[in-house]
This record gives C-alpha cells, structure tokens and sequence, in this order.
C-alpha cells in the first residue's frame, strides 16, 4: 500500500509529464502555423 504522500507525488508527476506534452504540442503547433503563414504570403 501506498501513502497519501506518495500517492500525491505519482499524481503529480503525470499532471506535470502531461501538461509539458499539452504545452509542447500548442507551442509546436503555433510555430508550424507560423511558419506555413509566412510561406503563403
């Protein structure tokens, strides 16, 4: 069995492995529609 704490901290560290993914997709998202904006004008 797992304590409360140790329970929190696995919780914790998948948010945050989940949100730099989330962060990392939009950012690279933004940089290719950038990208494709400047090639089309």
């Amino acid at each position: 069995m797992k304590t409360k704490a140790e329970n929190r901290a696995s919780i914790e560290i998948t948010i945050n492995m989940l949100t730099t993914r989330a962060t990392r997709g939009t950012a690279l998202k933004k940089l290719v529609s950038g990208t494709v904006n400047k090639t089309v004008r």
